[in-house]
C-alpha cells in the first residue's frame, strides 16, 4: 500500500509540473509591446527599449564606441537620425537602430599659414572620406553638416584636465575662444578629407604662448536639434606656439623635400619655397631671442640654419641682477622688436628701456621669467 501511495503522489507531481512548463498553445507568447534594438557592426551595444504609444527614448552613446554621431534607423524608407538621449515618435512595430560613427581626428601640431608677408598657425583635422559620405547619406545631405575648429590658449584645457569641449571650458568660466568655421575641405586625397582653422595677428609677447585646437562637426538631426561631435583630441599633440613652430619649420631640411636652398652651410632642401623661408626669417629677425646658460652668459639664439641678427651683451651687479642689452641689426630700429624671449619665456617690452641705442632689460638669476 505504501508503495502504491508513493506512486500516486509521484504521478500527481509529474502532472502538475507538466502543466506548469508546457504552454497550452503552440503559438509564442506576445505581450503586444514593440521594441527598439540598438546595434553597432551587428552586435547589440545597448539594452532594448519598449516603444510605448509610438515613442522611445534613445540610450546614451556607448562608451566603448569612438566617434559616435547618433542613432540611425530606416523605417519604411524614411531615414531617422537622432542624437543619443532624444525621444523618437511615430514608431510602429519593432525598430532596429544602428550607431553611426566616424573616424575624425585633430592632427598633431600645426602648419604655418602665410598671409600678407606674415605668418600664423594653421590647425587641421581629418575625417575618413568614406565615413563622411556615409554620414551625409544617413543625415540627409551635406548641408546638415558644418565643420569647424575651436582654438584657445592651451592653459584653458589644462584647467579642464585635458578635455577640450566648450561645455568643459564653460565650467571653468572659459567662454572665450576662436571659432573658425570651414567653408569646405582644405584638402582631400583618396581616403581622407581635411579641414583647417588658422589664427594670426598675434600680439607682441604671445609668440611663445601655447595654443591648442580641436576640430568639430555640427550636425542637424531629424528632429531639428543641432549637436556637436568633436574630433579625437590630445592636449600634448594638438598644442604648439608660434615662435617654436616657425623655428622648427624653418630648420626642417631633408633631401626628400622639393625646394632647393643654397646656404653658406651648403645645399639643403626645404618643404617651403624661398619666398616662404624669407617670410619666416623676417619674422624671426624682429624677435629678440636670448639664451641663458648655467655660467650666467647671455647670447643671441642660433640654430643650424638661423642666426639672430640682434647683438646681445650684458653686465651684472652685486645683487645678481643681470642687465641685458639688445642692439638691433643694421637697418632695424628698436621699435621693430616684436618681443623679447629669454629661453623661450616672454619678457614684457614694457620692462625694457632704451640705453645708448640698445634695449636694456633685467634678469634676476633666481627669479623665473614668465
Amino acid at each position: 500500500m505504501k508503495k502504491r501511495g508513493h506512486s500516486l503522489i509521484a504521478l500527481l507531481l509529474a502532472l502538475i509540473f507538466t502543466l506548469l512548463v508546457v504552454p497550452v498553445s503552440a503559438e509564442p507568447i506576445d505581450d503586444g509591446m514593440d521594441m527598439a534594438n540598438f546595434f553597432y557592426n551587428g552586435k547589440n551595444v545597448a539594452s532594448a527599449a519598449r516603444i510605448i504609444e509610438g515613442e522611445v527614448m534613445l540610450p546614451k552613446a556607448p562608451k566603448t564606441i569612438a566617434g559616435f554621431c547618433g542613432w540611425y534607423a530606416n523605417v519604411d524608407g524614411t531615414k531617422l537620425f537622432y542624437p543619443a538621449g532624444a525621444t523618437v515618435t511615430g514608431l510602429s512595430g519593432d525598430v532596429d537602430f544602428e550607431a553611426v560613427t566616424v573616424s575624425f581626428i585633430t592632427n598633431p601640431g600645426a602648419q604655418l599659414r602665410f598671409y600678407e608677408g606674415n605668418v600664423g598657425l594653421r590647425f587641421t583635422s581629418t575625417i575618413l572620406t568614406a565615413d563622411y559620405e556615409a554620414l551625409v547619406d544617413v543625415i540627409g545631405g551635406a548641408d546638415k553638416i558644418v565643420f569647424g575648429t575651436y582654438i584657445v590658449p592651451e592653459r584653458y584645457v589644462t584647467e579642464t584636465k585635458g578635455t577640450f569641449t566648450l561645455e568643459a571650458l564653460a565650467k571653468k568660466y572659459r567662454t572665450r575662444h576662436v571659432d573658425v568655421v570651414a567653408g569646405g575641405f582644405y584638402s582631400t586625397d583618396e581616403t581622407t578629407s581635411t579641414i583647417a582653422g588658422s589664427i594670426y595677428g598675434f600680439l607682441k609677447g604671445n609668440y611663445t604662448l601655447s595654443y591648442t585646437a580641436v576640430g568639430y562637426m555640427k550636425l542637424t538631426y531629424s528632429n531639428g536639434e543641432v549637436g556637436t561631435v568633436y574630433a579625437q583630441y590630445n592636449q600634448t599633440k594638438n598644442s604648439c606656439n608660434l615662435l617654436g613652430t616657425v623655428l622648427e619649420e624653418h630648420d626642417d631640411r631633408d633631401e626628400s623635400y622639393p625646394n632647393l636652398v643654397v646656404e653658406a652651410l651648403g645645399s639643403t632642401h626645404s618643404k617651403y619655397t624661398l619666398e616662404e623661408l624669407d617670410v619666416m626669417s623676417a619674422f624671426l629677425d624682429e624677435v629678440i631671442m636670448v639664451k641663458f646658460d648655467t655660467n650666467y652668459r647671455y647670447f643671441a639664439l642660433s640654430t643650424d640654419y638661423y642666426t639672430s641678427p640682434w647683438i646681445i651683451t650684458f653686465s651684472s651687479d652685486e645683487n645678481e641682477i643681470n642687465y641685458i642689452y639688445a642692439q638691433p641689426p643694421e637697418g632695424k630700429s628698436l621699435n621693430d622688436a616684436k618681443g623679447i624671449y629669454l629661453d623661450g619665456l616672454s619678457i614684457s617690452l614694457k620692462r625694457a628701456v632704451i640705453s645708448d641705442g640698445k634695449l636694456m632689460f633685467e634678469h634676476d638669476s633666481y627669479v623665473w621669467v614668465g
